[in-house]
């Protein structure tokens, strides 16, 4: 179930993204774009970093 509703929002982003392209042009959409990526690679850092401070050490033999 749960991957059904994960790829129905994945085709209703798809799809909001052509209409928005088709509606904005790709000028000012490459605007949003550039945003979007700046939020999606912070995110990922802020990820990477929670991760190394929560990581346990794994204990040695």
């Amino acid at each position: 179930m749960l991957i059904w509703a994960g790829a129905a929002i994945t085709v209703a982003a798809l799809a909001g993204t052509g209409i928005y392209l088709a509606r904005v042009g790709l000028a000012d959409a490459d605007t949003l774009t550039s945003a979007l990526g700046l939020a999606a690679a912070l995110a990922g850092l802020a990820t990477a970093v929670i991760g190394l401070f929560t990581a346990r050490p794994t204990s040695q033999p």
